[in-house]
């Protein structure tokens, strides 16, 4: 009969005197739904998730980011824009309501200038 045989990993994780707080093993575990994404095992079991993530998912983000800030530059100058409109109209029609009331204050002066006409009966 021969003696089931295990892997240096699985012996190391039966001993019990070794001290394992120092030693780290480099599981590389990639999940199909994490795309790439490295997970660092530890012998007391826990897990960290690696520093680095997908390339893929930097690229959205930094795409989404850029996306989103040239939209809010195109937001930005077209409100500018707009309001660069609204102060020349805004400009026109105060310049006509200013011109309409001399015109008014004038034709207000020459009435009160002018002679009555005489009451016919």
């Amino acid at each position: 009969m021969s003696t089931p045989s295990r892997r240096p990993s699985q012996l190391r994780s039966n001993n019990n005197n070794i001290n394992t707080d120092n030693k780290r093993s480099s599981i590389q575990e990639v999940h199909p739904h994490l795309n790439g994404i490295s997970i660092i095992g530890t012998k007391n079991g826990t897990n960290h998730l690696a520093n680095r993530l997908h390339l893929n998912e930097q690229q959205a983000t930094t795409a989404g980011d850029e996306s989103s800030n040239q939209l809010a530059q195109a937001v930005d100058e077209l409100l500018d824009q707009l309001q660069s409109k609204f102060d020349k109209v805004s400009t026109e029609i105060f310049g006509k309501l200013d011109d309409m009331a001399r015109r008014l204050d004038q034709l207000e002066a020459s009435l009160a200038n002018s002679p009555e006409p005489a009451a016919t009966n």
